[in-house]
């Protein structure tokens, strides 16, 4: 009788006991887990928040009937396209490799629509789009290198640059919903246009290039958009230094020359006097 009932209990102790149990355990959602910890808090939140759905009522209006006849088609607005590139103190996580992850769904969801939306929230600026989120490992940190392509319509004519604002939050070390990047790495690229035709900056011929005087000066150039789609505004003139008095400032260079043979032949009538 003893022997029955203690076969029984070991049964029950073996089915019972911990890491016996007829599921494995979920590796899934331990990995999934571990990777969380890495976002910023606000991304995790902004993540897990479900959406509210209103409920749809039937209009009560009737529908107006617009009059037949030639309408005219306002013109499209043309977008300025950047790409954009930091580095994010974060380690390493190989599931961001993958853009089907989850990771990589809740990283990309939280840098597009807290990180970089409330940089040109603004109304000079509209219809901001982010796409081609790529990430990557960082051969020498280790840690998480971001590139992402962003377009907007920049509306107005003001000096408040794409570039600028980037930059400045990026030297702050940390873009909003709490992403700490490095101050010291970022890549900004305009897409779609060039910068040609350059030219000396106003003034600067007539300080450096005029009366003998020689030296490094600026010179600037435009940005023009390479496709009909693209828009140059919200971008800064490229700028540089050269030396060159006689490509940049021919007129200048052209007096000074003869100014200064002129200089050296009187020179030297004087002295065979």
């Amino acid at each position: 009788m003893f022997s029955g009932s203690i076969t029984v209990l070991i049964v029950l102790v073996a089915f019972f006991s911990p890491g016996t149990s007829g599921h494995p355990p979920n590796v899934t959602e331990s990995t999934s887990s571990q990777s969380s910890t890495l976002l910023p808090s606000a991304y995790v939140s902004a993540n897990t928040t479900e959406p509210t759905t209103e409920p749809t009522t039937e209009p009560t209006t009737e529908p107006t009937t617009e009059p037949t006849g030639s309408t005219t088609t306002p013109p499209e607005k043309l977008q300025t396209c950047v790409r954009l590139s930091f580095i994010a103190e974060i380690d390493w996580d190989e599931t961001l490799a993958n853009k089907s992850s989850p990771f990589y769904n809740k990283f990309t969801k939280g840098l597009t629509t807290i990180s970089l939306a409330s940089l040109y929230n603004s109304a000079k600026f509209d219809s901001m789009n982010v796409t081609d989120v790529t990430f990557s490992k960082e051969a020498k940190l280790k840690q998480l290198f971001v590139s992402v392509t962003l377009c907007l319509i920049v509306k107005g004519n003001d000096n408040e640059y794409i570039e600028d604002i980037f930059v400045n939050k990026v030297k702050s070390g940390e873009l909003d919903g709490g992403l700490s990047v490095k101050m010291t790495v970022l890549e900004f690229k305009p897409i779609g246009v060039s910068f040609k035709e350059w030219k000396a900056k106003y003034g600067e011929c007539d300080k450096k290039c005029k009366d003998g005087v020689s030296g490094p000066f600026y010179i600037e150039s435009k940005c023009q958009a390479d496709h009909e789609r693209y828009s140059c505004k919200g971008l800064k003139n490229k700028s540089s230094q050269s030396d060159d008095c006689v490509k940049y400032c021919p007129s200048n260079a052209a007096i000074t020359v003869p100014s200064l043979i002129l200089a050296i032949g009187i020179f030297l009538s004087f002295s065979f006097q």
